[in-house]
């Protein structure tokens, strides 16, 4: 890489820039890749900032029977072109019928290949990226491609299924012809069709007649989702859409494609994901599968759903790893081989972060003391005295930041009194700073009211979850069948999937993640909106863990647009609808960004022990908190 890549472009930080379009066509999935990359974190419009260039000019379907093929490429003219020195180009089709070359048909120079159907042969290690072969309908964000399924025992229908084409000739062919073999019509469904193409009859053989019989017996979508196996054979290239498919659907791949470069295997262990059988050996994969321990295969399982989460789930999530793969190299800031493989996956675990453990890695240090940040929105400075007063009275208060976007609180002269450093500042995110050995901070708005037993329990309790938002105020989505959309709902209720950070704990860690992982075209959306912030900050730490917030305690907060709820002044009524239709226009924002809801429901809440039970108050360690007094 270092004969073929310009490393001084990349001497301060890492950015992509993306050509202007030209006048030349561009298929829908290539404009997906240039949204995906324009929306990235690392994108600029400055190309002499620039460490790695994109051309606009689609690249991805190189076969010449193709509607997408466009004919004649030519990249040298690009203004930074360099002979492709710091350029990628992607590709997902190379070569035609019948040879299928894998060379493309265009002058790449010294450009890197992200490709898909890479032969091991011809892939370049530690300087291209292998990519998977994705339909045309992928979906830009969102993880809604992926089915909503939970890892659990082989107690599917069939072990072993595939539904596809079979090659009669050519290329492709030899593995494909020999399922017949393997199907047995109970536990192993392997079914092929020679219908396809437009000369299709001339290449007819004895078997077709009968294959096309069991072919037709099967619809594929039940086999995905029924079978604990799914055969993978190669095509007429190495990659197939199977591959991303049985990913998606919980299906463990067995693949079947000799020199085949799986993607991303730079940082992914496909090892525990899926199968992978020799071609010329394709008739003893159901022994092979048999023998395997049902430990094993709801293991193999958790990790094709968990890799087709973070990294198939979408076009913005194979852009972002190709990204940050490159970077890595670059940068020679590596993330650990474990980390890829976590829940939360490798993308939300950013190396650069300055501080002290990660709650997506392990369970983190320094959990003994937290931080808290106050946001100044309402101004009431009798409200806040009360409230800092609660706070600095806790054993494991560190220091209060006091956080508003004008000077309004350097002519406060009681905060000199405040029995805890005091520091006021103007940023207004969820991260700071300040005290980084500190992992808790405690997020709360000027106008809450939180006792300081309340506070000490939530706090005790985010000491055994610190990979989760614990707070006090809950609220959830529901969907809405009348208007075909999600409704955000502040209705009391045992179910939950959102805390309000107008008092919550969390993992210093997130507010850092809030800040460099998320990309500017989301938070944009919420830039201007506390209550889109919170609500954008659920979802980052819900799709990070797979798991719900926690609420604690049984603090009675509520409103809705219903004026008819409860007795209420004229001016709550307003406020509170206000507060409402904010947070529903956020929620549907959000929603159309991600392309679904990425929260996770709950219905769990804690108390501390002998919570509003009939003994005596002084039996109670938090007998402060059952009041929600200020004491």
């Amino acid at each position: 890489m270092s004969n073929c890549f310009n490393w001084t472009r990349c001497s301060r930080e890492f950015r992509i820039y993306v050509y202007p379009e030209t006048s030349a066509r561009i298929s829908p999935l290539y404009a997906k890749f240039i949204a995906a990359l324009r929306a990235s974190p690392y994108s600029t419009t400055n190309p002499n900032a620039a460490c790695l260039f994109v051309p606009s000019t689609d690249t991805l379907d190189r076969d010449r029977l193709s509607a997408n093929f466009i004919p004649r490429i030519e990249l040298s003219s690009l203004p930074y072109w360099n002979g492709g020195r710091n350029h990628i180009i992607f590709n997902l089709f190379s070569g035609t019928w019948p040879d299928y070359n894998e060379q493309l048909d265009f002058r790449t120079g010294m450009a890197i290949h992200a490709r898909a159907s890479f032969n091991s042969e011809v892939y370049r290690s530690g300087f291209d990226v292998s990519l998977p072969l994705i339909p045309v309908d992928s979906p830009l964000r969102g993880s809604s491609w992926v089915k909503l399924v939970a890892p659990r025992p082989p107690s599917n229908s069939y072990l072993l299924a595939f539904k596809g084409k079979r090659y009669t000739y050519g290329i492709g062919s030899e593995t494909r012809n020999l399922l017949h073999h393997l199907h047995n019509d109970r536990d192993i469904i392997l079914v092929t069709t020679c219908r396809h193409g437009k000369q299709w009859q001339r290449y007819v053989d004895e078997r077709c007649g009968v294959d096309q019989i069991e072919f037709d017996r099967y619809d594929y979508d039940e086999l995905l989702m029924n079978s604990t196996f799914c055969l993978v054979p190669r095509g007429r290239r190495l990659a197939s859409y199977r591959f991303i498919e049985s990913l998606q659907s919980g299906c463990i791949p067995v693949i079947a494609a000799n020199g085949w470069v799986l993607p991303f295997n730079e940082v992914l262990d496909w090892n525990l994901a899926l199968i992978t059988v020799d071609e010329r050996l394709i008739l003893q994969t159901g022994a092979l599968l048999r023998r395997l321990p049902w430990q094993h295969v709801v293991t193999y399982r958790q990790y094709a759903l968990r890799f087709a989460r973070n990294y198939f789930s979408s076009v913005q999530s194979i852009v972002d790893t190709t990204l940050e793969i490159i970077k890595e190299r670059v940068s020679q800031r590596r993330r650990s081989p474990a980390a890829w493989s976590t829940v939360a996956g490798g993308l939300r675990v950013l190396p650069d972060y300055p501080g002290d453990g990660n709650p997506l890695l392990s369970n983190p240090v320094n959990n003994k003391l937290f931080i808290a940040l106050v946001n100044i929105r309402h101004g009431l400075i009798s409200s806040l005295h009360s409230l800092l007063l609660n706070i600095a009275r806790s054993s494991f208060c560190r220091g209060i930041i006091l956080r508003s976007r004008n000077n309004e609180l350097n002519n406060i002269d009681w905060l000199q009194l405040i029995n805890t450093t005091v520091v006021i500042e103007t940023d207004v995110t969820f991260y700071t700073t300040h005290w980084l050995d500190i992992n808790a901070l405690f997020i709360v708005d000027d106008d809450s009211s939180y006792s300081t037993d309340e506070i000490d329990f939530a706090f005790s309790v985010w000491r055994e979850f610190p990979e989760r938002l614990v707070g006090f105020i809950s609220r959830d989505f529901l969907w809405d069948y009348k208007n075909d959309q999600w409704r955000f709902s502040s209705q009391i209720s045992n179910d939950y999937s959102i805390i309000e950070t107008t008092g919550a704990f969390y993992h210093r860690y997130y507010g850092y993640l809030y800040n460099n992982y998320l990309c500017d075209s989301v938070k944009d959306i919420v830039i201007n909106s506390g209550r889109c912030q919170s609500l954008l900050f659920n979802m980052l730490i819900s799709e990070s863990t797979e798991r719900p917030p926690i609420r604690v305690l049984d603090r009675i907060q509520h409103w809705s647009a219903n004026p008819n709820d409860k007795p209420r002044t004229t001016a709550q009524i307003i406020v509170d609808t206000r507060q409402f239709d904010e947070s529903q226009l956020c929620l549907q924002k959000l929603t159309d960004f991600y392309q679904g809801v990425p929260l996770r429901k709950s219905q769990v809440k804690l108390d501390p022990v002998l919570f509003k039970d009939n003994v005596s108050n002084y039996r109670k360690r938090y007998r402060h908190a059952e009041y929600g007094d200020n004491v």
